[in-house]
C-alpha cells in the first residue's frame, strides 16, 4: 500500500498542476488497495507471529489496522494472532535469554527476559519460574 500512496501523491500533484480533479478515482483507488493490504498485512502478521518475532507482528498487525478503511471487523483474527505471536515470542525470547546467561552476557540476557516477561504478561503467562533458573544459572557463569 505504501507503493500505492507515494504513485497516487505524485499523481495528485500532476492533477493539481493539470488543473484536474482525481479525488474520486483515487478515492477508488485507495479503497481497493487499502481492502487488499488487509489480508497481506494479517497474513504476514500470522507469519512473523509463527517465528516468534512480537514486534514485526506488531507493525504488520497496526498496518493491517490502518489501511481497514472499510471497517471490516477483523478484531478476532488479530486476537489469535497476538495471541500466538506472544506466547512464541516468550519462547524465543526465554531461549535467548538462556543462551546469553551461558555466555556471562548479562544485560542481554535481561533485556530478553524483559520481553518475555512483558509479552508473557499481554497472554496471562506466568514465566517467574522460568525468569528465576535463567537468573540463577547466570549468577553460577
Amino acid at each position: 500500500a505504501s507503493a500505492m500512496d507515494t504513485r497516487l501523491s505524485l499523481a495528485s500533484r500532476y492533477a493539481t498542476q493539470a488543473k484536474q480533479d482525481i479525488s474520486y478515482i483515487k478515492r477508488t483507488i485507495e479503497q481497493t488497495g487499502y481492502s487488499n493490504a488487509v489480508p497481506v498485512e494479517l497474513k504476514s502478521a500470522r507469519e512473523y507471529a509463527n517465528k516468534g518475532d512480537a514486534s514485526v507482528m506488531e507493525a504488520c498487525l497496526t498496518l493491517a489496522e490502518r489501511y481497514n478503511t472499510q471497517k471490516v471487523d477483523i478484531s478476532e483474527k488479530v486476537k489469535k494472532i497476538k495471541d500466538l505471536g506472544y506466547r512464541r515470542s516468550v519462547l524465543v525470547e526465554l531461549e535467548g535469554a538462556r543462551e546469553y546467561a551461558q555466555e556471562g552476557d548479562h544485560s542481554v540476557m535481561e533485556a530478553c527476559l524483559d520481553l518475555a516477561q512483558r509479552y508473557a504478561g499481554y497472554v496471562k503467562q506466568d514465566i517467574r519460574k522460568e525468569v528465576a533458573e535463567i537468573r540463577t544459572s547466570a549468577k553460577k557463569k
